[in-house]
């Protein structure tokens, strides 16, 4: 009989010999074959660009520098050209210029698909203090810039 079904016990048969659950199992690994392919695009696309010459660092843009040149605050950073820009660590290479004791603060972007921004606040200078050798030029908060 067609389109009839009959159950003996945990075997559920359309008629037409299939089991619903062996349907159920053919779903189930096509579904996981297709999470399987997905992942794996995934990481593919993730390996392509973290070596992509195309994301190389090529251009550096620095702005809020006054007295520092651009020049001393990419060294400082140890940014590189050629350096691929997924694998650059920006909070690693801020914290790098921040030691400069001219610098107040560094944010540092990354702009798609070749360069880095370097934007900084200088210290200003507000007073000089006796020192044993000389004088010590100190900003606002007290904090020691030469």
């Amino acid at each position: 009989m067609r389109g009839s079904v009959s159950v003996a016990g945990d075997y559920l048969s359309d008629g037409q010999g299939c089991s619903r659950a062996a349907k159920e199992n053919t779903e189930g690994a096509i579904s996981f074959g297709l999470w399987l392919f997905l992942l794996f695009c995934c990481l593919l696309a993730a390996y392509y660009f973290m070596n992509s010459a195309y994301f190389s660092l090529q251009h550096f843009g620095v702005q809020g520098n006054s007295t520092l040149p651009a020049e001393e605050l990419i060294q400082l950073a140890g940014l590189n050209k050629g350096t691929n820009l997924f694998r650059l660590n920006t909070g690693e290479a801020a914290a790098k210029i921040e030691l400069h004791p001219s610098v107040r603060e560094v944010k540092i972007k990354r702009k798609l698909p070749q360069t880095v921004n370097i934007e900084i606040r200088e210290r200003i200078p507000v007073a000089l203090v006796p020192a044993h050798n000389g004088v010590v030029i100190v900003d606002e908060e007290g904090y020691y810039i030469r």
